[in-house]
């Protein structure tokens, strides 16, 4: 940690900024991470799958799948995984859902992730 006493008004503002900047990247890069959230979503809309096959259509480990599905029913997502060892989604927030509906919610949230970026690169 910088020591602030001793610093002047131009040193401390500078810092400011390059804090806030810091801020704004991580915040961006946490946007661009629920992307692989929004990835699984457009995946399991597609029908059931099994974690492996999820996993290689991805690009991404097992374990990767794995916590995005976590991530995915902590967001209020219902996935369960049928007696084939295949995973699929239910509901969302208590609903039923079907295919229409997620790939509906997965638009909307790219916009929203896309807007995002816009703002935090101007």
């Amino acid at each position: 940690m910088t020591k602030l006493e001793g610093m002047n008004k131009a040193e401390l503002i500078e810092m400011i900024s390059n804090l806030e900047k810091e801020n704004l990247q991580l915040k961006a890069s946490r946007k661009r991470g629920s992307g692989r959230k929004l990835e699984l979503l457009e995946v399991l809309a597609e029908g059931p799958a099994k974690i492996i096959d999820i996993a290689d259509k991805m690009g991404v480990s097992t374990k990767n799948v794995s916590s995005l599905k976590c991530y995915l029913r902590k967001d209020g997502w219902g996935l369960i995984n049928d007696e084939e060892g295949r995973t699929k989604i239910t509901k969302f927030k208590g609903d039923k859902v079907d295919k229409d509906f997620i790939m509906s919610h997965v638009a909307k949230e790219r916009e929203v992730m896309e807007a995002a970026q816009k703002d935090d690169s101007e």
